[in-house]
């Protein structure tokens, strides 16, 4: 037995355990009966115990033990001590002698790199004898455990070398282990876990992983080097001076290589990247021909995989490129996938989400393009709009005609700009908010020269409440100008100094007055907000939930449309104002109070529940809703046809008065409460209204308010015929 193996430094608990599964007369230990508890063992005696128990037969008493380790050893990151380390790696040897063993190169690659210090060369021999009996039984699937073995134990005989150089690797994968073979056994072992060779004890990946591997040198220099190869072998292809077959561009362990290469330049931020990483992309997105297929949809993926691991707003915009062109149905869709997650992963890095490409838009938000003696302007509003003018400025509902004709290149190249500026306008939101709901602060040197000076950013920035200290260093909430800021009051507020912090405003932090005050005006300015900040729902601590301490009941009972749920399952646990605002939504969202036809399908199960849910008393969102109608409804014709009472926006018209529920947006025809069932139409409200946010439901509410004010004109049947039963 190692000295790891009787190490007096473990705990009691641990000491237990090593006992039952090291000395058989400890079979009848009760431990050895009971559920390994994971929580009692640290990162080390977890190493420990796995070494000694990995010795243990199927048919041991103890192996129940064995298991309880391994289970555990694959949740958590277990630290291997030399010496147990060495024990591992000779268990796996004498594996190999059981008719049932598989002395898998991976385990042991998994504890070199979870090794704490130097191994003994006990460890070195039993790589080397591990490595050859695998080799002579032509186990060869997972070749960079098997190299980062061979680089421990003095290397691999030349018939396995060869066999893996030519059969398992090809020419890309080829030059990768060549580099890192170089750099010894534990950047091999590196290799070998960031490659995703995995077996049933491996533990999760090392957090540290990618950053280990991209401070390594030599092995961004390969990174350029196999992306520039890619890029060749891509332009051969689409040239023609390489037959094209479909998916055939790279081979499976090229397409690996090469997405390890673009996650260690997007790591180290190589500012070569983007100069091989767009085209590249743009190459395998579609075929050289006019078929629906693309030379590597295997490479495509796997680089938007590499990007939704270390987001850049440049390679965003490079995938979306990418989508731009593509043809084949299934790869359009699973990248519109692909881009959604990455959004959300780049929301989570402040850092680069902010870093925008200049696309032209001073800081009016407007950018300008003669084509063939017309305008075309593009403009930063809540969305992104293109029209077109003459020289003279007189507007033009459409693309002039000879422009459509004679310059057709450049209305596409225009469309696809502002294809672009919709997806920044939506990266530099999305990473706002997530930085809001968190708390967090930035530089203002920071704000200024990344917000403030790019006219994408500041189309966005410029419609959000912020706080910047004053000369007390108290938080004083503000709205960017474009000389500066001003208070809810209009007073110019001086701009911080360049080491001060700023950050965005939270309702929650605030008076219900000062929010009152936030809403009118932005109400008054038409100032629709990128997401929801003054309209925000704020979820306080009730009774009951101090009560209960550690669960809320708040949304308990609802019954909710399963795939609607499971499509909204990103709910994250923040404070506790913003996961209540999350579960609001998704409840609200998926309700089957919020299906009109649900009433008329004759399932009498959930009816009781319907009935109650779809009138019920207002959530925080609904709430929110009211408060915006009650800015919204003075301002449209409808102002002395309506009326705001606690739950619903009362509707007068011709025939009947409806109550419209400002939750479920269900109808209710007065004196006698009778269910009224619109369906919903793709069209909104029947005049231009200003929403200070966007909601669908809220939409919705002032649709069928405008088609009920006006119920004498309705001529859908099915409408009509409710409106005159039982008149």
């Amino acid at each position: 037995m190692t000295t790891a193996l009787s190490d007096a430094t473990l705990s009691p608990y641990a000491a237990g355990l090593l006992r039952v599964v090291t000395v058989p007369e400890a079979a009848d230990d009760p431990l050895a009966g009971r559920v390994v508890d994971a929580s009692r063992l640290s990162d080390r005696e977890l190493g420990v115990l796995l070494a000694a128990a990995y010795r243990l037969l199927p048919v041991d008493p103890a192996h129940w033990v064995k298991l309880g380790i391994s289970a555990a050893c694959q949740q958590r990151q277990p630290v291997f001590t030399p010496e147990s380390c060495a024990a591992l790696l000779s268990a796996l040897v004498d594996e190999l002698a059981q008719p049932w063993g598989y002395g898998h190169p991976v385990l042991a690659v998994n504890a070199l790199l979870r090794c704490e210090g130097p191994l003994p060369e006990e460890a070195a021999r039993s790589a080397r004898k591990l490595v050859r009996a695998l080799g002579d039984r032509h186990r060869l699937d997972h070749p960079y455990a098997m190299m980062a073995l061979a680089g421990l134990g003095g290397g691999l005989t030349a018939r396995v070398e060869s066999e893996l150089l030519t059969r398992s690797l090809h020419s890309i994968a080829r030059d990768e282990a060549s580099v890192v073979s170089a750099l010894g056994p534990l950047a091999q072992a590196l290799l070998a876990e960031a490659s995703g060779e995995r077996t049933y004890c491996s533990p999760p990946p090392l957090p540290d992983m990618w950053q280990r591997l991209a401070d390594l040198p030599e092995y961004a220099s390969f990174a350029h080097r196999a992306l520039g190869a890619a890029h060749r072998r891509v332009s051969d292809i689409q040239s023609g001076r390489i037959a094209y077959k479909a998916d055939a561009a790279f081979e499976r362990d090229e397409v690996g290589t090469l997405g390890r290469a673009v996650r260690v330049a997007l790591l180290r931020d190589e500012p070569w990247l983007m100069g091989l990483l767009q085209p590249l992309l743009l190459g395998v997105a579609v075929a050289p021909t006019a078929a629906r297929t693309a030379p590597s949809q295997a490479l495509l993926h796997e680089v938007a995989r590499a990007v939704e691991d270390f987001p850049t707003p440049e390679a965003l915009a490079a995938l979306r490129a990418a989508r731009a062109v593509a043809r084949h149905k299934g790869v359009q869709k699973q990248l519109d996938r692909e881009l959604q997650r990455i959004q959300r992963a780049l929301g989570d890095r402040p850092d680069v989400a902010f870093r925008l490409p200049d696309l032209g838009f001073g800081l009016d938000g407007v950018r300008t393009v003669t084509v063939g003696g017309y305008d075309a302007v593009i403009t930063l509003s809540p969305d992104v709009d293109l029209t077109w003018r003459r020289a003279d400025g007189r507007a033009l509902a459409t693309v002039p005609a000879p422009v459509r004709r004679d310059h057709a290149d450049a209305v596409k190249e225009l469309r696809d700009l502002v294809k672009q500026a919709r997806g920044q306008l939506v990266t530099v939101a999305r990473s706002l908010e997530l930085g809001f709901t968190a708390g967090t602060t930035l530089p203002f040197r920071r704000w200024r020269d990344q917000l403030r000076a790019n006219g994408l950013a500041w189309s966005v920035a410029r419609r959000l409440i912020w706080e910047v200290p004053d000369v007390t260093g108290r938080w004083r909430a503000v709205l960017p100008t474009d000389d500066g800021f001003a208070d809810l009051s209009g007073t110019p507020v001086p701009e911080p100094e360049p080491d001060a912090e700023i950050r965005l405003w939270h309702p929650l932090n605030t008076s219900a007055e000062e929010i009152r005050g936030w809403r009118d005006e932005l109400t008054a300015r038409e100032l629709r907000q990128p997401f929801k900040q003054a309209f925000r729902e704020v979820y306080l601590l009730t009774p009951a939930e101090l009560q209960t301490e550690t669960y809320s009941n708040r949304f308990a009972a609802h019954i909710v449309h399963y795939r609607q749920l499971y499509a909204l399952s990103d709910v994250p646990a923040i404070v506790l104002s913003e996961a209540m605002r999350d579960v609001d939504l998704f409840v609200s969202v998926t309700s089957i109070a919020a299906d009109p036809h649900w009433i008329d399908r004759g399932d009498d199960l959930y009816v009781d529940y319907w009935r109650e849910a779809s009138l019920a008393e207002l959530t925080a969102t609904a709430q929110t809703r009211r408060s915006a109608l009650q800015r919204i409804i003075p301002r449209t014709k409808l102002a002395d046809r309506c009326e705001l009472t606690e739950r619903y926006l009362v509707v007068r018209g011709q025939l009947s008065t409806y109550k419209i529920h400002l939750g479920s947006a269900n109808i209710l025809i007065e004196p006698d409460n009778r269910y009224l069932c619109i369906v919903p139409a793709r069209r909104g409200p029947y005049e231009p209204v200003f929403l200070p946010f966007e909601d669908d439901r809220l939409a919705l509410i002032l649709s069928k308010a405008f088609l009920l004010a006006d119920d004498a004109r309705i001529t859908d049947s099915s409408i009509v015929a409710q409106l005159r039963a039982r008149r």
